[in-house]
């Protein structure tokens, strides 16, 4: 069972990885391109997000204080938190 929570809270970590390097990306091009930025590669914005997960949250064992449906839970509460943000986003965008 322990094994099962690290794998799935490693996928869910590649996944959350994937997702906020996705939204990431879309706010780069979105806002900071026009201000005359470089443009940025979508594996650089999952480098950046790595990053700033590791530096904001430092904690290898984290996985243990789980259980299967608090991860799942909290991947659902990722994803539809990025897609809100992201249309969110949009919108803003799309009124410039």
């Amino acid at each position: 069972m322990k094994a099962l929570k690290f794998f799935l809270f490693l996928a869910f970590l590649i996944g959350s990885l994937l997702i906020h390097g996705f939204v990431f990306l879309c706010f780069w091009n979105w806002f900071f391109i026009p201000l005359g930025l470089p443009t940025l590669s979508y594996t650089t914005c999952i480098g950046v997000i790595f990053f700033l997960n590791w530096i904001l949250h430092n904690s290898s064992k984290e996985y243990e204080n789980f259980d299967i449906k608090k991860l799942t839970a909290d991947f659902l509460s990722l994803i539809s938190t990025a897609i809100l943000i992201l249309i969110i986003g949009f919108i803003i965008y799309l009124l410039q």
